[in-house]
């Protein structure tokens, strides 16, 4: 991969970049007054709510995710690398597939929890879950697919097509990571895997899962098998794992997580925490790379958190959350060093 053939696309970035939201610029849509001061904090943002959708969560919900599948179709179009969007939006295609699946399973109109963004289209996937063949999507997800149902189909149970797709999504992602061949590419890869399954762990043993149940909703994709993980979380020793993949050894904004890792009091909500502030940071820290696919990895994850965050204040506000809830549910902003 040349990275100079992300010149043109890395200027585009640079062009979008200004639009993301700055932490200013969350906090006056957070303090509006009235949903007509919100109204018009918004019409100056790429966001654009009539009043009558700010009283809507579902409106809400589905103007977020509009802008966030503008975003991903422009990095599609113009990413000279397909794989490298593909990073980001593999867990949408394979979250389309399972819905879809458990559609046809039960019955259930789902179609509005679906959200197209990937390679393929709706229509296209809809097409292969149904008859489990296609000319236009690869083969090796078209033989996932047809897997996961064939299991549905000789045990009859639904969580089959739920665990089928998501070991599908991490077997495809770490086969489009080594495929890239990026050793920034594959640490970020390493991160969501892994942490996928550090934060399975833990729930699933507070919840006393049986361990055979909670191996099989975990990845052997990590940097460990899922039973290495789940004696990582059992034996407190979460440390020895994350020690491994911290590529920013001398961050201290760690250190009060792994504390708890140590003392065996992390929860998994804490996880979810670190894990966001973790990948923030570390695409933070390519923000001087212009050449090669860190910017557009780095946009396309601002975005998504840029999505929740707005998701979080503006359902929040007709919610009735305070501030302060809504506050210490944020996401990291972009270019904000935490």
């Amino acid at each position: 991969m040349n990275a100079e053939h992300f010149t043109e696309l890395n200027t585009l970035i640079s062009v979008k970049e200004p639009t993301l939201l700055s932490k200013t610029d969350l906090d006056k849509i957070m303090s509006a007054e009235d949903e007509e001061s919100l109204h018009l904090l918004l019409q100056n943002t790429e966001y654009h709510f009539s009043l009558n959708d700010l009283s809507d969560t579902l409106t809400i919900e589905k103007r977020l995710m509009n802008e966030l599948i503008h975003d991903f179709h422009f990095a599609y179009e113009e990413s000279p690398v397909k794989e490298i969007v593909d990073i980001f939006a593999l867990k949408f295609m394979y979250h389309n597939l399972k819905m879809l699946l458990i559609m046809r399973a039960t019955g259930q109109d789902l179609s509005h929890l679906l959200t197209p963004i990937g390679r393929y289209s709706m229509n296209e996937l809809r097409h292969v879950v149904q008859t489990l063949e296609s000319a236009i999507i690869e083969q090796a997800i078209v033989d996932e697919i047809a897997s996961t149902w064939n299991s549905y189909v000789t045990y009859n149970v639904v969580e089959a097509l739920d665990i089928g797709m998501d070991n599908a999504y991490f077997k495809h992602l770490r086969l489009t990571e080594q495929k890239i061949d990026h050793p920034d590419i594959t640490n970020l890869v390493n991160v969501l895997i892994d942490f996928y399954n550090v934060i399975s762990a833990k729930r699933g043993l507070d919840d006393r899962l049986a361990m055979s149940d909670l191996i099989e909703i975990m990845s052997d994709e990590g940097t460990y098998t899922a039973r290495e993980f789940i004696e990582l979380v059992e034996n407190h020793q979460i440390n020895q794992w994350f020690d491994q993949i911290n590529q920013l050894p001398f961050d201290r904004k760690f250190d009060k997580f792994r504390d708890k890792m140590l003392d065996g009091s992390i929860q998994s909500y804490e996880l979810e925490k670190l894990q966001s502030i973790y990948t923030h940071s570390f695409l933070h820290e390519k923000r001087r790379e212009i050449l090669g696919p860190m910017p557009v990895l780095r946009y396309l994850y601002g975005k998504q958190m840029e999505i929740k965050n707005l998701r979080l204040i503006l359902t929040g506000r007709v919610n009735q959350l305070s501030n302060e809830q809504i506050t210490e549910r944020m996401r990291p902003i972009y270019g904000e060093t935490i």
